[in-house]
């Protein structure tokens, strides 16, 4: 399994979200996470930036070893996310990658 697919996972299960609400995030099918969490499918670039404005993770930080993995977190009462929320949290993630981004530069 590669670095991307068990981070995929890590950050998953840390954020609390179960494989079906990532699916219907990314609108895709519940048993293509699956996939993608046990380096079983290649994914898009598309769904890649997903990820990563959803976890708060710079792109190129998804494909590192676990070990140096550091997300964005917000302290939040439930982990109960309907769809529409997570494209909220990942819009405010994006926006905060973003703003990390322009500082160090």
């Amino acid at each position: 399994m590669s670095n991307l697919s068990e981070n995929i996972k890590q950050l998953r299960e840390g954020s609390g979200l179960s494989q079906s609400q990532l699916a219907s995030f990314l609108k895709v099918e519940e048993t293509f996470v699956s996939k993608i969490e046990n380096g079983e499918h290649i994914i898009t670039t598309d769904i890649v930036d997903k990820l990563s404005s959803l976890f708060g993770i710079p792109v190129e930080d998804l494909y590192k070893n676990i070990d140096s993995l550091s997300a964005l977190t917000f302290p939040l009462k439930e982990n109960t996310f309907l769809e529409e929320e997570l494209q909220t949290l990942s819009a405010i993630n994006k926006i905060a990658l973003n703003l990390q981004f322009m500082e160090n530069y």
